[in-house]
């Protein structure tokens, strides 16, 4: 008598399996949505699928399969015979709407696909990592300010999503001055001296992308409050005499060895009693989860120094530099997942 699946007692299903052989096509329908600017003409409107079959210049059959596939991605909401944007893309997915970043995404599909085609030898090759392992991405566009400015316009958005959150959660009124380390536009300096007028913040970069900063920074007419102090974390000395430090999306770029001097150079640049305060994504502390966070760790692997490190492996930095009342929270921004807070105590 021939066995098969069906006949055993635990019935396994392959859905998952053909689930995760087709996710590509997610990320390809979001592109392509973005490309033909999809979430600009369902801004003001709902349109039928005559109407946007017509303005997308594009088959009726064609139309219709993708967007039903942006509805069920929920990017979009049919209702009856009429498409409308999700509030999720009116608010991140309309072009000139204040925290539209489809740029960034776009850029990060076409940025992360190609290495992925060919993920088994890139992974056995080292990838982009092996390739120019001294160049991080930013590194790349602090050497070319158009294109970097580009990138950050882009960047800017979703770094700024975050200040909310710590705005919630983090009480900043004993805080005098702060240091923005590696803090890249200067989105998390400008939301957060918005809301404390009393800040003075320093943000510390490469040269080219100080004066990417210096252009948002000019734009939101705080320059009198942000000042700039260009260099390289890693040769250079950092400025001293702080009673706060950010952290923000740093760490993930670089590997144990040199996170560990990093940070002991924000130990050294504190007051005593400054506190630390690390921002960025966190991998829960069984390596895999969440989800996107993980994948995310996997391209680190081929294209930066860095990872996506656990919450307990961010916590051993600092405390190996000798932060101590380490506190550690969840937040929902936007890639960033996690905030760690530690204080250099007095003696």
């Amino acid at each position: 008598m021939s066995s098969s699946l069906l006949d055993s007692e635990a019935v396994y299903s392959a859905a998952p399996l053909t689930f995760l052989a087709n996710s590509f096509l997610v990320s390809g329908v979001l592109k392509a949505a973005l490309d033909l600017h999809l979430f600009d003409l369902l801004s003001t409107q709902a349109l039928t699928l005559k109407e946007l079959s017509e303005k997308l210049d594009m088959p009726r059959r064609a139309a219709r399969s993708f967007l039903n596939a942006c509805a069920s991605a929920g990017l979009i909401i049919k209702k009856e015979d009429r498409y409308q944007n999700t509030m999720l893309a009116e608010t991140y997915l309309v072009k000139g709407k204040p925290y539209y970043f489809g740029g960034y995404l776009a850029f990060e599909i076409n940025r992360l696909f190609p290495p992925t085609h060919h993920l088994a030898e890139t992974l056995k090759t080292g990838g982009l990592k092996k390739q120019n392992a001294a160049e991080s991405i930013f590194d790349v566009y602090a050497e070319d300010p158009e294109l970097g400015l580009e990138f950050f316009q882009q960047f800017h958005v979703l770094s700024g999503l975050t200040a909310p959150f710590l705005l919630e959660k983090i009480d900043l009124s004993d805080r005098k001055t702060v240091l923005d380390l590696g803090g890249g536009s200067g989105s998390l300096s400008i939301e957060l001296a918005k809301s404390f007028p009393y800040l003075k913040f320093t943000l510390f970069d490469l040269p080219g992308i100080c004066k990417i900063a210096d252009h948002f920074i000019q734009e939101a007419s705080l320059d009198s409050r942000i000042s700039l102090y260009p260099g390289d974390f890693f040769k250079d000395d950092l400025p001293s005499g702080f009673d706060l430090i950010l952290l923000s999306a740093v760490v993930n770029l670089w590997n144990p060895e040199q996170n560990e001097i990093l940070v002991k150079k924000c130990w050294d640049a504190l007051v005593p009693g400054g506190k630390i305060i690390m921002v960025g994504s966190m991998l829960k502390d069984n390596e895999y989860e969440p989800l996107e966070l993980s994948f995310v760790s996997l391209i680190s692997a081929i294209d930066t120094q860095g990872a996506i490190y656990t919450w307990k492996e961010q916590e051993e930095f600092l405390t190996k530099a000798g932060f101590q009342n380490l506190v550690r929270f969840p937040i929902t921004a936007p890639i960033r997942n996690g905030v760690i807070v530690g204080v250099k105590l007095k003696d």
